[in-house]
This record gives structure tokens, C-alpha cells and sequence, in this order.
């Protein structure tokens, strides 16, 4: 039997009823985003910042900082803004952080325009959400390599979980969409 969905308040929920979640099927594309832009603003998402404030409160530093040992994501992101600004990164170290900077207040409103500034304020354009799902994978991996981990289950109940972490409330709920519009719940 089917039977068709109805949108109620949650007081009225009662046991045996079933929650639906349902996502934007509507899809973009902006050729804008290439697929090195999607992998950089994930890394963003997860391991980016602005720093240097001029005179005028405005950023001009676009920063990524990594654990020093993840030298695959240090040497991606560096290749990453060379390719999508022409700028090459500078490198510093410090305790067990490796952070990667260039100068470029374009890149800095780009990062700010797609993804939002300070980690609890950061989401997603809504242009990204519609974006074909080729695309949005592009960006979740890229964010998972930074803010992600895998859960396994040592006792066996249950299969490994997948867990992104975020201080963004916000972007919380828009990866979530991201990750149903690829077949995921």
C-alpha cells in the first residue's frame, strides 16, 4: 500500500510514523567551479581562514592550516592556488602546523563569496547546493580529507561510519544535503 506523504508538526508525530527527508533535485551547473575549485573549496571549508586586516577591516590574506605531517593535502592545496589564482603559496611552521598563505584579496572574496567567513559562520553559496553531484563529491571529499574521519565499529553491530565535523550549524545541514543529493543518508 502507499501511502502519500503529509507534512505535520512534530507534536504530532506519534509512534510508527515515518520521517521523510527530501533534498533540492534541481540542477546547476556553473562552469565557474571547476573541479580544482570544488577540491580547493572544500579544503577551504574545513582547513582555510582569513587573516591581515588593512586599513580598512578587509582581509588580504587567504591561510590554510594543516597538521605538519599531512603532506599530501600541504602539497594538493599549494598546487591548488597556484593553478586557480596564479599565485604561489608561502610555507611556515610551527609546533605541529603547517600553514600555507598567499596574498590575494580576490581570492579572499571568492573564498568569502562560495563558503562564508569564521568557522561557525562558514556555508555553502547557494549556487553549490544545485550543482551537479559529480561536483558536490568533489568538494565533500576534499572537506571530508580535512574535517572528516571514519568511525569503525569494533564490535560489528553496525557498519563504519563516515563523520564530518563542523563548527558551522549552517554548513552542517547544507553538507548533509549535499550527501542525500549523492545517495547518502
Amino acid at each position: 500500500d502507499y501511502i502519500k506523504p503529509d507534512y505535520v508538526m512534530a507534536h504530532q508525530l506519534e509512534v510508527g510514523d515515518f520521517l521523510v527527508y527530501r533534498y533540492p533535485a534541481l540542477e546547476k551547473d556553473q562552469k565557474e567551479l571547476t573541479p580544482e575549485i570544488m577540491r580547493l573549496l572544500g579544503y577551504y571549508l574545513s582547513e582555510g581562514y582569513f587573516s591581515s586586516n588593512d586599513k580598512k577591516g578587509e582581509y588580504s590574506t587567504l591561510n590554510f592550516a594543516f597538521k605538519k605531517d599531512e603532506y599530501e593535502l600541504i602539497q594538493d592545496t599549494s598546487d591548488l592556488l597556484l593553478k586557480c589564482f596564479g599565485k604561489v603559496a608561502s610555507k611556515r611552521s610551527r609546533g605541529n602546523v603547517t600553514e600555507l598563505y598567499i596574498c590575494s584579496r580576490s581570492a579572499v572574496r571568492f573564498m568569502e563569496r562560495y563558503c562564508g567567513h569564521y568557522a561557525r559562520k562558514k556555508k555553502l553559496h547557494p549556487s553549490l547546493i544545485l550543482l551537479p553531484p559529480e561536483k558536490q563529491e568533489i568538494l565533500l571529499n576534499a572537506y571530508f580529507r580535512g574535517d572528516g574521519n571514519i568511525h569503525h565499529d569494533r564490535r560489528g553491530n553496525r557498519s563504519d561510519t563516515v563523520i564530518l565535523s563542523s563548527a558551522s550549524l549552517d554548513l552542517t545541514y547544507q553538507l548533509q544535503v549535499i550527501v542525500a543529493r549523492l545517495g547518502y543518508f
